[in-house]
């Protein structure tokens, strides 16, 4: 199966606190087979505020946004996000990650889900460990975690990896 996920974000700051508007757009498409059927991400379009801190040398970004899912039933929603990242010794090892809490309609206006009523709580995790080995180049570990997102069943899915990256400066 292939697809792709399109995710854009951008925060805005016109005025003095230090909380910033966020507009956001996902959705994406694929195909089930080669030769096969294709099929859609659903579109979702996001607004909300966003507040960037540090606490005890780590830095954190805090949201909160309301989104419409363009399923053919539309879904009014919230989500609630949490970055964050720390470095020791001079970013030799670092931990990052985020986290996803949101909520969508169990009826998306198709006929599978079409006698479903109310919502799903949805979370996604990504939590990092990195050990810089040269340079800006890293090795480390990353766990995708996963509940109500890959599927509705009532399970929490986690995959652990182990992972190479490159920052570019």
């Amino acid at each position: 199966m292939g697809k792709f996920f399109t995710q854009v974000s951008k925060s805005f700051k016109f005025w003095k606190p230090k909380v910033y508007l966020q507009l956001q757009y996902s959705g994406g498409m694929g195909i089930a087979e080669p030769g096969s059927y294709g099929y859609y991400i659903a579109n979702a379009f996001s607004t909300g505020l966003v507040y960037p801190f540090q606490w005890e040398g780590a830095w954190f970004s805090t949201s909160l946004l309301y989104t419409l899912n363009a399923f053919k039933k539309r879904s009014n929603d919230l989500m609630y996000s949490l970055y964050w990242g720390r470095g020791f010794w001079n970013y030799k090892v670092e931990f990052s990650g985020d986290i996803e809490l949101y909520t969508r309609n169990k009826n998306i206006g198709d006929a599978s889900t079409a006698n479903l009523h109310g919502k799903w709580l949805s979370f996604f995790g990504e939590p990092q460990v990195w050990l810089k080995v040269h340079k800006n180049f890293s090795l480390g570990s990353k766990i995708n975690m996963y509940f109500h997102v890959m599927t509705d069943e009532n399970l929490l899915q986690v995959y652990p990896t182990i992972a190479a990256r490159f920052k570019f400066n």
